[in-house]
């Protein structure tokens, strides 16, 4: 089973990238970089002149707007980052001896592995989003906002949005340090510069070559377990389940279905008593989108598969326009699911759809939260 994330991924040494037409290659230089974060707790900002998000997911990224979170949004905003008060308490909580050095390879290594921690961490976003009082409760129990004020980087209009960088910086250091054991942030980040070399012709990593170049990336229903243990001290409950459902079925003697489900055993050589009930586990896929109506939420997993827009972008009246066709391992939330049947997605902060009857998922876990 490939590990998520393990997919072909921007090369470019540190700060800098070569040119790659391949999408995961949103590392810009420093001159193109996004206008500088503005942080909420050192700025004096006019809210009346800010336009407020509705909820998490927010009306697909219009005008540069995030679309849920994006792994390389550390390293690609390393500088605001390294001055940031709050990513140096996050990281000095879990590794105090960490240096500036060491923050920057830690970057990289969550941009290499992080799409499943992401999907993970969106789910939580859009769970505060979705209660009363969510964003006084969020701050209560993770110490920092859960909104910041940002610029567009299009518009220059200010905007509250989703600090999903700080939620990720600790889920991913505590799932290093509590879950993995890496007692030092360089086991953490590993040799992220042998990572670049293999990877140096778009290459993903085998199994072994991943393994051996530090923190790796997390499956569904992994990242769902270790995600419940990290929450479970901050009073949060989270249930994670995958997208079947098993459940018993009883055939009673005598009945037709008993009768054929008998002959059909006893054809393979299992004698079944005439007056013993047949109890066997039937299996059915869950309706996600009943699901998040209900107010779960979702996220999938998928390998070699293609991403499309979310529009119409031919004007055929279908969406059908491809957006990357070569994606490797990859992880992302679904955020709703269309009439028929294709996932709205987020991945790497913004909009796509995942048609599920083309690529079939490696695996869906649904997550319900509770406090």
């Amino acid at each position: 089973m490939p590990i998520i994330s393990n997919i072909n991924v921007p090369k470019f040494n540190m700060l800098k990238q070569n040119n790659n037409n391949n999408k995961l290659s949103k590392i810009k230089t420093s001159d193109e970089k996004i206008k500088e974060i503005l942080n909420i707790n050192n700025q004096t900002i006019d809210k009346e002149n800010i336009v407020l998000a509705s909820n998490t997911f927010a009306d697909e990224n219009v005008d540069n707007k995030s679309y849920g979170g994006y792994q390389g949004s550390l390293i690609i905003n390393i500088e605001n980052f390294m001055d940031d008060n709050n990513v140096w308490e996050i990281v000095h909580k879990y590794y105090p001896e960490a240096s500036k050095e060491d923050m920057e390879l830690l970057f990289n290594r969550m941009n290499f592995v992080g799409c499943g921690y992401v999907a993970a961490i969106n789910t939580l976003f859009q769970y505060f989003d979705s209660i009363p009082n969510g964003e006084s409760e969020f701050e209560k129990i993770f110490g920092f906002s859960m909104l910041a004020s940002k610029e567009n980087p299009s518009t220059g209009e200010q905007y509250y949005g989703y600090r999903y960088e700080y939620l990720f910086l600790d889920f991913f250091l505590y799932y290093a340090k509590n879950e993995r054991g890496f007692d030092t942030i360089e086991e953490a980040y590993g040799n992220v510069e042998e990572e670049m070399k293999i990877r140096s012709n778009d290459a993903a990593l085998d199994d072994e070559e991943f393994e051996r170049t530090g923190m790796i990336g997390t499956y569904n229903l992994d990242v769902g377990r270790v995600l419940s243990n990290y929450l479970a001290k901050k009073g949060i409950q989270l249930s994670v389940t995958s997208d079947t459902i098993t459940t018993k079925v009883t055939l009673e003697p005598g009945t037709d279905e008993w009768k054929k489900r008998k002959a059909e055993l006893e054809a393979i050589g299992i004698n079944v008593p005439d007056n013993q009930p047949i109890v066997e586990n039937e299996t059915e896929k869950a309706d996600i989108r009943e699901a998040l109506n209900e107010g779960k939420f979702a996220i999938v997993s998928a390998n070699n598969f293609t991403l499309y827009y979310p529009e119409d972008k031919d004007g055929n009246g279908k969406i059908d326009d491809i957006y990357i066709d070569d994606v490797g391992s990859h992880a992302m939330t679904i955020v709703d699911v269309t009439d028929d049947g294709k996932y709205i997605v987020s991945s790497w902060g913004e909009k796509f759809i995942l048609d599920p009857n083309k690529d079939k998922p490696t695996g869906i876990a649904i997550y319900s939260y509770e406090r």
